[in-house]
């Protein structure tokens, strides 16, 4: 099965606004708390993501 690349990046920019999230880099420092929390992540009252805890 054979996607294109723009096919990849608008899945991963609708991944990333749906985390509210603005840049790589961003998508990059929750992947590493969302995995180093054991309960996942939660929601701010700004919208953003935080781990929880």
């Amino acid at each position: 099965m054979d996607i294109s690349h723009n096919t990849v990046k608008l899945h991963v920019r609708h991944i990333m606004d749906k985390l509210n999230l603005r840049s790589r880099v961003e998508a990059a420092v929750f992947a590493f708390e969302y995995r180093s929390s054991p309960e996942g992540v939660k929601t701010t009252s700004e919208g953003g993501q935080k781990p929880k805890g």
